[in-house]
């Protein structure tokens, strides 16, 4: 297996480093996901009630299906809307709300078990892809870039360069005020225009951060480390430079934080609810504990030819851990409980897949989106309540 597991590393390093292959590669393989899912024994679809949403514009559409939902023009999966990144709050009384989504070129959802809210900012979103969901203090915090691939520095909108004095790196949002704050901006990183930030990893103490420089022909590679003196929501752009006191990282210290790990190595809550599994599938999931911090990955290299992307999480209040595969099928428990349940998300429409996925309470959002392996379309989510099915 590790030898085998060699090639598998070789490409996630490249991955790592080029933040769009590796997302076109994985967005690629999970819209060819059902055919692989097919292996596992025949798990029932949901038939209680779910409720489906839609993006239009800066807002939240109800709609029947997602096929029927508000129409968009294909874009590259980094400039259109699309949620990117969900994660349930750490238990935390400063947060309104038990989970969030950031919506790319968008904004951010706040989740409840009643519904969801949508926060907009133009200065921020408009002009820059978002990534990297954690918390603070139950407050979130997220990382804006550009792709040096898709974006057009000549279509910088006058609303976003109008009102950005610098280009902000690390934000906050605040759910009590609905206001976002820029924490760190490029500037405080030492980035350069031309940088395009290409993974940001945060285990709760230290930030790990991979950037490339250059043309698509000739790239450079550079790896920042950085451990914030005070927490991440008393940082200010206008501090003093002790507080970004960043230093050159190496390429072996960026992948070795950054790597997916065997699965072997997972916890066991994880383990646990992906235990019906055969030892002959492939599968690669991103797995969110309830610490607020970065996700870690792990691998399972079995027999069949493609591996199966999955999302992991276990829920605020530590009431429920679940696993969500591209083509919907879901794995859930109640923490403290042993049995496992299995079922099926509503099927979509061919060149639909769910995506990132979190639990508000009793309730479970799930991304969809529709495109090809590298654009989108259509995008929202699914409402889904957990307790009309455990």
């Amino acid at each position: 297996m590790r030898k085998n597991l060699s090639g598998m590393v070789k490409f996630v390093f490249f991955a790592a480093a080029t933040a769009f292959c590796f997302s076109a590669c994985s967005k690629k393989n999970t819209r060819t996901v059902s055919r692989s899912m097919q292996n596992i024994r025949q798990i029932e679809e949901l038939h209680v009630s779910h409720e489906w949403f839609c993006f239009d514009g800066n807002s939240i559409k109800e709609t029947e299906l997602p096929s029927v939902s508000a129409s968009a023009s294909e874009k590259p999966w980094t400039e259109a809307v699309r949620i990117s990144c969900a994660a349930s709050v750490p238990e935390s009384e400063n947060s309104l709300y038990k989970a969030y989504a950031l919506v790319n070129r968008c904004g951010l959802i706040g989740f409840t078990e009643d519904g969801a809210d949508l926060f907009c900012d133009n200065s921020l979103f408009l002009d820059s892809s978002v990534q990297g969901l954690v918390f603070s203090s139950g407050s979130p915090v997220f990382y804006l870039y550009r792709s040096t691939f898709f974006f057009d520095e000549k279509k910088v909108s006058n609303a976003a360069s109008g009102v950005q004095t610098v280009r902000p790196f690390l934000v906050e949002f605040d759910s009590r005020s609905k206001n976002f704050y820029p924490l760190v901006s490029y500037e405080n990183m030492n980035l350069e225009k031309e940088d395009q930030v290409t993974g940001c990893f945060w285990n709760g103490d230290v930030w790990v951060v991979g950037v490339k420089n250059g043309s698509q022909s000739e790239i450079q590679f550079k790896y920042l480390w950085w451990k914030p003196p005070v927490a991440l929501g008393d940082l200010n752009p206008a501090l003093g430079g002790e507080n970004f006191f960043i230093r050159k990282s190496s390429e072996q210290e960026y992948l070795s934080v950054c790597l997916p790990k065997l699965f072997e190595e997972a916890p066991l809550e994880l383990k646990t609810l992906l235990k019906a599994l055969p030892e002959s599938f492939s599968f690669y999931v991103s797995y969110r504990d309830d610490s607020g911090t970065t996700p870690v990955s792990y691998y399972h290299e079995g027999k069949s030819e493609q591996s199966v992307n999955a999302v992991a999480m276990t829920s605020a209040g530590k009431s429920y851990s679940a696993v969500v595969f591209a083509d919907g099928t879901v794995f859930v428990k109640k923490l403290g409980f042993d049995k496992v349940s299995a079922f099926r998300l509503p099927k979509l429409p061919d060149g639909f897949v769910y995506g990132e996925a979190a639990v508000a309470g009793d309730v479970m959002y799930a991304a969809w989106e529709e495109g090809s392996s590298w654009q989108t379309k259509r995008s929202g989510f699914i409402k889904v309540n957990l307790a009309d099915i455990l």
